[in-house]
């Protein structure tokens, strides 16, 4: 089993862990190829078998009308804006809010600019260890069973509250 130290290191890094942010993207427009490799390279997954983003993905968030229409073979600057709110609100909204909260921001004529200020801001947030001060020197199998299940009713708290703050402050734009 690992030490409380090792559980620490181990959530320390997972807490902060890197995402993709709009400065991550040169500021023109890119192929779907190159798009992708962006997140690889940021979310360091070049080597991975498993990755954060694909064609397949982007193509259906296109048929699903999350994006802005595509034009050509390149995606300008608010698409890739648009993919990434997509990347990060996936794991916690349905698509159908997601699509509702992006075509609502998408009538404001600064949409580009706020998402990308949004982005930057959302990128630097990182999380404490919550929780650990409850763990012994030397956790059992019981002791990181409980951590795990605190965790994961702490993130599903968070996706109703994400339900919530969509319901009353999107759902009226219809």
């Amino acid at each position: 089993m690992t030490s409380r130290q090792e559980l620490c290191e181990l959530l320390k890094t997972a807490f902060n862990s890197e995402c993709v942010k709009p400065s991550d993207f040169p500021q023109l427009d890119l192929y779907i190829d190159q798009i992708l490799t962006v997140f690889d390279t940021a979310l360091g997954c070049e080597e991975s078998k498993e990755k954060p983003l694909t064609k397949s993905m982007i193509n259906n968030y296109s048929k699903e009308k999350l994006l802005t229409p595509i034009k050509g073979k390149t995606y300008p600057r608010q698409q890739i804006l648009e993919l990434l709110a997509i990347f990060q609100l996936k794991n916690t909204l349905p698509m159908s809010d997601i699509k509702l909260v992006l075509d609502s921001i998408r009538i404001d004529e600064n949409c580009p600019e706020l998402l990308t200020q949004l982005l930057e801001q959302t990128a630097e947030i990182t999380v404490d260890n919550h929780g650990l001060s409850d763990i012994s020197s030397e956790p059992d199998r019981k002791e990181c069973l409980k951590l795990l299940l605190e965790m994961s009713r702490k993130a599903y708290l968070y996706r109703k509250a994400c339900e919530a703050l969509v319901d009353q402050c999107f759902e009226q734009n219809k």
